[in-house]
């Protein structure tokens, strides 16, 4: 029994669906099916009654799935407490975090569950675009840390940073919607079409570059570009909208968005999450780095399996 097969379970028990799941876990059908299958075979259970609506818990399923999450959520704690312990310097004070409004925005749980960890640490954040950071950091420091997304287009900033940078994630666009949406069962979607089709998105710089990347040559019928969230919410809700977000915000978030699909961008851009510099593991800016991490291999394990960043395939050329 692996902790990711408990982990799927949780979410098809969650979404009450297991394609559902598998979408958010970034795997087949029918290797989720399978999964589920051999949990039932192993320990001789009926988890889900198959109804219309959807999979519904047995009573022997509901008992198994809240043991099933005590045995995750306590897998978790003790994988990063067990990071906790290795610090034995003192783990209090500030540390500044110089980074991009994209990148604040798909690492906030991490930032959270650090100060959680770490009770007297303290993240500054400061926002600022990835050429700014790339001038103004061109030395390691142990006080700050510098985290930045680049594309894989970007070779002029790929060319800069050279051995400065050290990739920690990757992730790669994809359209979002709502699941009674005709594209959200889809395998994939091409370009094409998805320009057919009315878009919203959140006006941020970094996001901005990988849509218009994305249609480079193409005319896409985008209705909003906005700061405002919930505008764009009632446009899916209400109008049936496409929106995009990234593979692995999708993964982080998906228990808040059970009601969002996440459809894979056939010959989609690529980016890395990474580091420039390389602090001192003992200081508060090389915590952070071996933290961020850990927390990827732990928490994120399925989904770093998936999205590797040694993949060539997962390259645009």
């Amino acid at each position: 029994m692996r902790i990711e097969s408990l982990e799927l379970l949780l979410s098809v028990a969650e979404y009450g669906s297991i394609s559902q799941a598998a979408s958010h876990a970034f795997i087949s059908q029918q290797g989720a099916s399978a999964t589920i299958k051999g949990i039932e075979n192993d320990f001789g259970i009926v988890l889900f009654d198959r109804t219309k609506t959807g999979l519904r818990l047995t009573e022997e399923g509901a008992r198994f799935v809240r043991r099933a999450d005590r045995v995750v959520s306590e897998y978790r704690a003790l994988r990063l407490s067990s990071f906790a312990l290795e610090c034995d310097s003192d783990t209090s004070g500030a540390l500044e975090i110089m980074t991009t409004p994209f990148v604040t925005n798909r690492l906030e749980k991490i930032f959270v569950e650090y100060e959680t960890l770490f009770p007297g640490s303290r993240l500054v954040i400061t926002e600022k675009s990835s050429f700014e950071i790339i001038d103004e950091c061109r030395d390691a420091s142990d006080e700050r840390l510098c985290i930045v997304p680049i594309a894989d287009f970007m070779t002029g900033i790929l060319g800069r940073v050279e051995e400065r940078y050290r990739p920690l994630v990757r992730s790669c666009l994809m359209a979002s919607c709502s699941w009674d949406c005709d594209i959200s069962s889809c395998a994939y979607i091409l370009k094409e079409d998805l320009c057919h089709m009315p878009l919203a998105y959140y006006r941020e710089e970094f996001l901005d570059r990988l849509v218009v990347h994305l249609f480079r040559g193409l005319q896409p019928d985008i209705r909003l570009r906005t700061s405002n969230l919930n505008m764009i919410n009632q446009r899916m809700e209400q109008q049936g909208i496409v929106t995009f977000v990234d593979s692995f915000s999708a993964f982080l978030d998906r228990h808040e968005t059970l009601d969002r699909a996440a459809v894979p961008i056939q010959d989609s851009v690529y980016f890395s999450v990474g580091i420039l510099g390389t602090p001192d593991p003992g200081s508060p800016a090389g915590r952070f780095a071996l933290f961020f991490e850990r927390y990827l291999g732990t928490v994120c394990a399925a989904y770093m399996k998936h999205f590797p960043l040694n993949d060539s395939a997962l390259r645009e050329d």
